[in-house]
């Protein structure tokens, strides 16, 4: 669909979401139109990127009804998880992990006049009873999920990037003097391949007294495990990998941090997580107002079969 193409290359870009995350949907006529769970948002223009679901039967799924859950998720391909508040306002639905919304949701800075507020709640039907109950029956809005991103809804494919992009940068006027995330993240990097299988790459040095998460794809994508030291990093991204059976980053006690993934595309994009996660921590911390997750938070998100779902794609060497 041209609408949903047009979304994915304004809204696509490490700025806007990072690796698998965020989505995007169109209603037209009884069906809706979202992205794919676990394909990236810059590639709604490929085959398999987008699922289409009945509207009625989304909304009853909202509402509860077990049966009509089972058809919505059980089609191929799988529709994104948060396809429950993509059910309801208006036709376009635009959700976003931008910089500067994630910079206002993971902290207690004041979020743009007049938009609305949902605290945090774990990706699922939950959080799409809190967005629809934060709507109050309003077809249009903008709603900021605390430590998740930002939802702008809107009745043209150009109001809602025009208003994604208007509130990123209101969100980015609590915080003056930030630097260029888009040279953060787009700077060149080098993955080496692991014998057997997966591959790894250095991040820049940071020291990590304890794991701590601002977001749930930072948990799933950048999971944290402690080393004592990065002299023989191919043998402790082996052994990670084996053990956590999905992307890590490894930090020693001198700072140093190498990220390892189990091809270069999963690679590619835990490395966009890992680096947001670092800007809108450092940029934060220096305000001393950083909302972190709840620390019994990482394993209930990692569990999640949704979450299993996205990471058995990013398992595959194919495009996600």
């Amino acid at each position: 669909m041209d609408d949903l193409k047009r979304l994915g290359e304004a809204l696509g870009g490490p700025e806007w979401v990072q690796g698998p995350g965020g989505n995007v949907s169109v209603k037209e006529g009884e069906t809706l139109y979202v992205k794919a769970s676990g394909k990236r948002l810059r590639d709604m223009g490929l085959p398999g990127a987008y699922a289409e679901v009945p509207i009625p039967d989304a909304l009853l799924a909202l509402a509860g009804d077990a049966a009509a859950d089972q058809r919505t998720f059980s089609r191929a391909p799988r529709p994104s998880l948060e396809t429950y508040f993509h059910a309801i306002g208006a036709t376009v639905v635009a959700h976003t992990h931008a910089i500067g919304a994630l910079l206002v949701a993971c902290s207690s800075a004041q979020r743009p006049e007049g938009v609305l507020h949902v605290p945090y709640e774990r990706p699922g039907r939950s959080l799409g009873v809190l967005v629809q109950k934060a709507l109050s029956g309003a077809r249009e809005g903008a709603v900021l999920l605390e430590s998740h991103g930002l939802i702008v809804y809107a009745e043209t494919v150009d109001a809602a990037i025009e208003r994604s992009f208007a509130l990123d940068r209101a969100c980015r006027v609590a915080f003056p003097g930030l630097g260029s995330f888009a040279d953060l993240v787009n700077a060149p990097y080098t993955a080496s391949v692991l014998e057997g299988g997966g591959v790894f790459t250095r991040l820049p040095n940071r020291k990590v007294e304890k794991a701590r998460y601002l977001t749930p794809d930072s948990v799933v994508f950048a999971s944290v495990s402690r080393v004592r030291s990065l002299e023989a990093p191919e043998i402790l991204a082996k052994e990670a990998l084996a053990a956590f059976g999905r992307p890590v980053v490894l930090v020693a006690d001198d700072g140093s941090r190498v990220q390892c993934a189990r091809n270069a595309d999963e690679l590619g994009q835990a490395r966009e997580v890992a680096l947001a996660h670092d800007f809108v921590e450092d940029a934060l911390a220096s305000r001393g107002d950083a909302r972190y997750l709840p620390d019994d938070e990482p394993p209930k998100i990692v569990g999640m079969p949704s979450e299993q779902y996205r990471l058995a794609l990013t398992r595959s060497d194919s495009p996600c």
